[in-house]
Parts: structure tokens; sequence; C-alpha cells
């Protein structure tokens, strides 16, 4: 049976790097408030630099737009705190991530634009084309990536984990809520206490 998963956000990302600033004992980050501290290197799973970006762009693929926000980047505690009792094992230990400037997709993969770019739409829930593309394997996402690259031109991928995750906190916008914007998933999402009947929403009305 084809693995069945619903494909998330696009993050466009330049392949040109640039020097973060170092110490032999760790790395510097400016913050916004003109201050700086000094990470450890060991404090640190992973360091991922792109191209800097200053304002959001707006794509068209056959007729359909699509627009990639600008993420500043920033250093986060990635994962959950020893106690919070929603967390799973699978998000311990919290842990340092250092991201440097990249774009990510305002909305999910909307059906729309997965029609114009493979020419079908394989979602059950297809009575509106703004919600969520579904009912795609992680093949084809890869598939629709590579057509998507060749049409626009662009080097698109899926957002790793780390840019996923500090983009849904609020990025270097953050306030310390759970979610971006929140401490109620329900302000800011849709989940299973405020969905209503089958289906799904149309992506950025939350």
């Amino acid at each position: 049976m084809k693995q069945q998963i619903m494909l998330k956000t696009l993050a466009l990302f330049f392949l040109t790097l640039f020097a973060l600033p170092v110490m032999s004992q760790g790395i510097i980050v400016y913050k916004n408030d003109g201050t700086q501290i000094q990470v450890p290197y060991e404090s640190l799973d992973s360091i991922v630099t792109y191209k800097a970006v200053s304002e959001n762009i707006t794509f068209s693929v056959n007729g359909v737009n699509f627009t990639m926000v600008a993420v500043k980047g920033g250093t986060f505690t990635m994962g959950a705190p020893d106690n919070d009792p929603n967390a799973g094992f699978y998000e311990y230990p919290a842990h340092y991530v250092t991201l440097s400037d990249y774009y990510i997709g305002e909305t999910e993969v909307t059906q729309a634009l997965w029609k114009a770019v493979m020419g079908n739409n394989p979602s059950s829930f297809n009575e509106n084309l703004q919600r969520p593309v579904e009912m795609v394997s992680w093949e084809d996402c890869q598939i629709f990536i590579s057509k998507l690259n060749e049409l626009t031109g662009e080097v698109f991928s899926l957002p790793t984990e780390a840019q996923w995750e500090y983009a849904a906190r609020g990025g270097n916008r953050s306030k310390g809520y759970l979610y971006s914007g929140s401490n109620d998933a329900t302000e800011v999402g849709w989940v299973a206490e405020n969905m209503t009947g089958m289906g799904q929403h149309p992506g950025g009305q939350k």
C-alpha cells in the first residue's frame, strides 16, 4: 500500500552560503536588540546556513500563485522541555539549533498548486482546491518538487524539521508561546477540538 502522508510546506532555499561569526569555543549569535550571546558548539545540534532574505516572494505556476514567507534566522531551543506533559518521547532532549535566513510556504501546498504542477489531484477531500493536498507519498512529493523547480527555475525542497519548528514557533518574532502567536492551538490552527465535520479547511484561515 502506498504510504499516505500530507505534503507540508515547501522551503525555498539558495545554495549560496555565508559565514557565521565564529570563535574557538562556539558561535556568536547577534540578537535583534543589538546584544550578542556566545553559544558553545557542544550545545548546538546543527548549523544550517542559506542566503539572507528580506521580503516575501510570490510565484506563479500555470496561473496558480503561491507565496514564500521570509523567515529571519536565529537560535532557538528545539524540542520539548523536560516538564512538558504533552510532549512525546521523540521530542527530547531540548537542544539549541541555529538557522540562517530562509523562506517557507505561507500555507501547505494546496491542491490547486499540486494540480498546476502535476496535472492531477489525488486528494480525497477535493471539494475546494485551496485545501492542502493529501493522499501523496514522499516519492510523489519529490517528483512534484523536481517539476516545480523546472517550472520556476528555483530550488525548492521540503523544510528541515528545524526550519519547520522554528517557523511554527514564530521565528525570531516568537514571544515564548507554545505555538506561533498563542498558547492555545485552537486560536492559530485547526485541531480536533475545533474541527467540524469531515475534511480539511483551506489554508491561511488561521
